[in-house]
């Protein structure tokens, strides 16, 4: 209640401020309004009103940072696969510098699961305003995290399992690297008999 009377009487200062007052003069008015409008909303509490606080246990506690790191790394990895044909390249270095380049994923393979993508990417949004909601762990929290963590694992294992994932060319090109490796190792494993 107290953060809605304080936001009324900032947007009532702002959009009422006709350009005439000074900036400090609206400051002071914001300020003066507000603590009075805080202090007529303040109620006395007493020892007793601290028996309704829950309790938050500093171990089991989830911070903000934690909340919003969760949400982050899930918007950039969604933002990434979507976009991995793209971003995710193998560049050739040629005469004139970088001459050409191959995307590493076949995009109409990743684009075919995005249903369980975006389920996933629900779902981690989901666990994050669940902990946010708690504050702190809980069976309830640990279990739905367990749920969504293994329905990612799922897909993961689904996505590559599937042969077709990376593109033609850069299977073509890990094969003939690979076959130039073993050639070329081959040549040191030399044994001479006695």
């Amino acid at each position: 209640m107290v953060t809605i009377s304080l936001i009324s009487v900032i947007a009532n200062e702002v959009f009422h401020n006709n350009g005439e007052q000074m900036i400090s003069a609206v400051i002071q008015q914001i300020v003066g309004e507000g603590i009075g409008t805080v202090s007529a909303y303040s109620e006395f509490w007493t020892p007793d009103d601290l028996k309704r606080i829950k309790y938050l246990d500093r171990e089991k506690a989830f911070t903000k940072s934690e909340i919003f790191g969760g949400l982050l790394w899930t918007a950039v990895w969604g933002s990434v696969y979507f976009n991995a044909s793209k971003l995710i390249r193998v560049y050739v270095k040629g005469v004139n510098g970088f001459e050409f380049s191959y995307p590493v994923f076949n995009e109409e393979v990743l684009h075919s699961y995005w249903p369980l993508v975006v389920l996933v990417m629900i779902l981690e949004f989901a666990v994050a305003i669940f902990k946010w909601m708690k504050q702190q762990w809980t069976l309830a929290v640990a279990i739905f995290n367990l749920a969504v963590h293994t329905v990612s694992s799922v897909v993961l294992v689904v996505l590559l399992r599937n042969p077709n994932l990376f593109s033609e060319q850069f299977r073509l090109n890990m094969r003939d690297l690979r076959r130039s490796i073993l050639t070329r190792d081959s040549g040191k494993l030399e044994f001479k008999a006695k």
